[in-house]
């Protein structure tokens, strides 16, 4: 359960970084 929002932050910071 964990490792699914920890990818989904992970996915969304760098998202978030390039745009």
């Amino acid at each position: 359960m964990w490792n699914v929002t920890e990818r989904d932050t992970f996915a969304g910071s760098i998202l978030a970084g390039i745009i």
